[in-house]
């Protein structure tokens, strides 16, 4: 799909959610060859966790979580009040002159088993969702990525506190390696996680996909000369 259709696609259908707090957005490549789809819910308040949902055929992700300056750590839910979210990490502020603790998680996962062309690369596509009101947006980075756009937008309004939100966006990896790392650092503001959805494709060199489609050609010639010869 092209970029310009993703998003156009992720704005409508985070605005049909109304309030419904995870409003995924699968990219069209999710369940593909050469695909990698994982979910984080922090469904446990362990410092180190692999995903909860995982379709990955090169093997595992894990979250690493490191706490920084104002962190509140794990909350079993918030807002702490009825119907507030399971699993939220307050991972406290990136970046801070008084301290030299970095808030973030690290995201680590298998994305390519090394047998593709020179000129492969990867498209990445990270959903972050997360908690504001006096904490903030996560600053997202996927390592050695080019960003290509993306969008935040709320997802639901949890009135007299504050508002979930989405941070979703598209990067590009090259040169193509075996594993990328994802990182989600708290900004000046700290900021409070919720869950973290990667979904990774592996694309083609050119030339491979020229071949491909070569191949497809002289397939339908030979049966066309085929069908001729018996007429």
């Amino acid at each position: 799909m092209k970029r310009s259709a993703l998003i156009t696609c992720v704005l409508v259908a985070v605005m049909a959610c109304g309030s419904v707090a995870y409003a995924d957005v699968p990219p069209a490549w999710r369940g593909g060859a050469e695909t990698t789809y994982q979910v984080w819910d922090f469904s446990t308040s362990a410092m180190v966790v692999a995903p909860e949902v995982s379709s990955n055929g090169y093997g595992s992700g894990t979250a690493s979580v490191s706490l920084g300056f104002a962190a509140s750590g794990y909350w079993t839910d918030y807002p702490p009040i009825p119907g507030g979210r399971t699993g939220v990490w307050d991972i406290g502020r990136g970046i801070d002159e008084n301290s030299s603790d970095i808030g973030r998680i690290t995201l680590d996962v298998p994305v390519f088993d090394g047998t593709g062309g020179p000129g492969s690369y990867l498209d990445v596509w990270v959903q972050v969702f997360y908690y504001d009101d006096l904490t903030s947006t996560p600053i997202v980075d996927v390592v050695g990525g080019s960003f290509i756009e993306g969008a935040d937008n709320v997802v639901e309004v949890v009135p007299n506190w504050g508002s979930w939100k989405v941070s979703q966006s598209l990067w590009r990896v090259s040169p193509l390696g075996e594993d990328i790392s994802v990182m989600v650092t708290g900004n000046y503001m700290a900021s409070m996680i919720d869950q973290v959805i990667v979904d990774t494709q592996v694309v083609p060199e050119p030339a491979s996909m020229l071949l491909l489609g070569l191949g497809g050609a002289g397939l339908w010639l030979r049966r066309r000369k085929a069908m001729m010869q018996r007429r």
